[in-house]
C-alpha cells in the first residue's frame, strides 16, 4: 500500500505554504523534525520528545522507529529503525529493537544490527501487526516497541524511543508554541485522509488498490499518531448523501469521518485543520449545494469550529 502523509509547511516569503508527500506512517518525531530543520532554523521547531526517551537536546543523537508502508504477499507494517549518531559515534556502536524497554545493553533484542554511518536506516523485518488499541485511548503510549541505540563505551544508550501515540502533542507543548502565528508553525497532515483501508495480514496488494488508497489508518487513528491537517475531498450522492471520495470514487461515508473527528475532538485540546481539497461530484459550483453541505458541516462540528481568521491569527486566539 503507497501510504503518503503530508507534511504542511510555512517557509515564508514568496514561497508561502509548501507540501510535501512522504511515503512513510507515524512520522510525528524524526521526519517532520529533518524537514523542518532543513527549511527553516532549529529555532523555529519545537519538538515533543516521548517520556521514555534519552533524547533531549535540539540536534542531538537520536533514534526512531516508523512502520513501512510497503506490502507484500509476506511482510506487512514492516518496523524501521533510523537514527543520526551526532557526534557520539564511535565504532562497535549498534541499534536494536526490542519488545519491552531494555533494562541493559545485553537485554535481548528483536533485532539488532552494526553501526557503519553517522546516520541511515536498517528494516528490521519485524511486523508491527497493527499494535493500535481497540479503544482509543488520548494519552500516548508506547505501542508495544522499543528502540535503543547503543556504545560500548557506555552503560547507558545513547538514545532511546517507543512506536507511539501523538494523541496530545500540541497540548503538552503548548507553552512554547501558543504564541506562533498559523504562518509559523510546521504540521504534519495526512495526504487524502479519508482514501484508507485497513488490512491485519500480508497480501497481494491489486493495482486498484494501490492507486486508490492512501492510507492504512482510520481517521481516529490517524489523528491520535498526530496528524493534525486532514486532506479531504467530498462528493455528493443524491442516493446516498455525502461521502468521501479519492477523486471519482468513493472511499467512506463523510458521518463516518466526521463522528471520528468529533471524538479526537472532544477528548482533546487539539487544533486541527482540515482541507476540504475538492469536490469532485455533486457539487457542479452550485452556491445552493455548498451552503447545504456547511449546514451538515455545522451539524457535526459547529461547536468546535473556529471562526474567520487570517494567517497571521496566533494558535492561543484560535483555541
Amino acid at each position: 500500500m503507497k501510504l503518503t502523509w503530508m507534511v504542511l509547511c510555512y517557509i515564508g516569503g514568496a514561497s508561502g505554504f509548501q507540501i510535501f508527500g512522504i511515503q512513510t506512517p507515524q512520522i510525528m518525531d524524526s521526519i517532520p523534525r529533518r524537514l523542518c530543520e532543513l527549511l527553516t532554523s532549529t529555532k523555529n521547531c519545537y519538538y515533543w520528545r516521548p517520556r521514555y526517551s534519552h533524547q533531549n537536546r535540539v540536534g542531538g543523537p537520536y533514534i526512531e522507529i516508523t512502520v513501512s508502508p510497503l506490502v507484500t504477499s509476506e511482510f506487512i507494517r514492516v518496523l524501521d529503525i533510523s537514527w543520526n549518531c551526532g557526534d557520539q559515534c564511535r565504532p562497535g556502536d549498534w541499534v536494536a529493537l526490542y519488545g519491552k524497554p531494555p533494562a541493559n545493553k545485553n537485554e535481548p533484542s528483536l533485532y539488532e544490527d552494526v553501526v557503519l554511518a553517522k546516520k541511515g536506516w536498517v528494516r528490521t523485518g519485524v511486523q508491527e501487526m497493527r499494535k493500535y488499541p481497540r479503544i482509543a485511548r488520548f494519552h500516548s503510549r508506547c505501542l508495544g516497541y522499543w528502540a535503543a541505540y547503543w556504545s560500548l563505551h557506555q552503560d547507558e544508550p545513547v538514545a532511546t524511543t517507543c512506536l507511539m501515540t501523538n494523541p496530545t502533542w500540541m497540548e503538552d507543548i503548548w507553552e512554547d508554541i501558543k504564541h506562533l502565528k498559523l504562518n509559523e508553525v510546521f504540521l504534519p497532515g495526512s495526504h487524502d485522509a479519508g482514501s484508507y483501508t485497513l488490512h491485519y495480514q500480508p497480501y497481494i496488494q491489486r493495482k486498484y488498490e494501490k492507486y486508490l488508497y492512501n492510507q492504512d489508518e482510520t481517521i481516529l487513528e490517524q489523528l491520535i499518531h498526530g496528524s493534525r491537517y486532514l486532506d479531504l475531498r467530498i462528493a455528493y450522492y443524491e442516493s446516498m448523501g455525502y461521502w468521501v471520495n479519492h477523486q471519482i470514487v468513493r472511499t467512506q461515508m463523510l458521518h463516518l469521518v466526521l463522528e471520528d473527528v468529533l471524538l479526537f475532538l472532544n477528548n482533546t485540546r487539539e487544533i486541527l485543520i482540515i482541507d476540504l481539497h475538492g469536490f469532485p461530484i455533486g457539487f457542479r459550483g452550485s452556491m445552493d449545494a455548498h451552503e447545504a453541505f456547511l449546514d451538515y458541516l455545522r451539524a457535526y462540528l459547529g461547536e468546535h469550529m473556529a471562526p474567520f481568521t487570517g494567517y497571521d491569527t496566533t494558535l492561543e486566539k484560535i483555541r
